[in-house]
């Protein structure tokens, strides 16, 4: 009776610890794959259901440096001013059961997004009175292809020369009436563009 005993009540107590301790980490700011600027402040925040302390660190190249943290255990944050080397680094938050967490991150500058090319109808308006030549999409790469549609859709004319432009005819030769016309312009690399040229007399 007495071993059962002793048996139970070492069985549940192993149950226990097992249960103390158990859980796992993550961290929750920064997010994977984040780009940070060197110099900045970053607020390292991560749970932790294992009840047991974590501690908090950043892996560079072959070099580990420990934050100091405002919480041991739970939910804890860290401050980590980003350094000026850039490249790839690892933040790892691991309680002392050997749960553990691990989050990549960039230092880098930001990169600028692309701009995207202008191209537009010049002159526009287009006066078909005093113009001394045709309207021509001024920033298109050579070798663009562009046609012109009146605001129903019907293709009015190609536009044709060197640099890319329109007179104001149509493909019967006449010219046209005043108004919108839209214009769609496709480069040689398959960027497609749309744009609107007003026609006045």
């Amino acid at each position: 009776m007495k071993r059962t005993l002793v048996l139970a009540v070492a069985a549940a107590l192993a149950t226990a610890l097992a249960a103390w301790g158990a859980g796992e980490v993550g961290i929750d700011n920064p997010a994977a794959g984040a780009t940070l600027q060197p110099g900045t402040v970053v607020h390292v925040q991560w749970h932790n259901s294992t009840t047991l302390p974590a501690t908090v660190s950043v892996l560079y190249e072959n070099h580990r440096t420990d934050l100091a943290v405002d919480d041991l255990a739970s939910r804890g944050t860290a401050l980590w001013r980003v350094p000026s080397p850039e490249g790839s680094y690892t933040l790892v938050v691991e309680a002392t059961n050997g749960a553990k967490a691990k989050t990549d991150v960039t230092v880098g500058a930001a990169t600028a997004p692309a701009t995207a090319p202008q191209i537009y109808a010049l002159p526009n308006p287009y006066n078909l009175s005093t113009a001394t030549g045709p309207t021509v999409f001024a920033g298109a790469p050579a070798g663009s292809k562009a046609t012109i549609y009146d605001m129903e859709g019907r293709k009015v004319a190609d536009a044709a020369g060197d640099p890319l432009g329109w007179d104001g005819h149509n493909e019967r030769g006449d010219v046209v009436a005043g108004g919108t016309y839209m214009f769609v312009l496709e480069t040689p690399t398959g960027g497609r563009f749309t744009g609107k040229i007003a026609v006045v007399k």
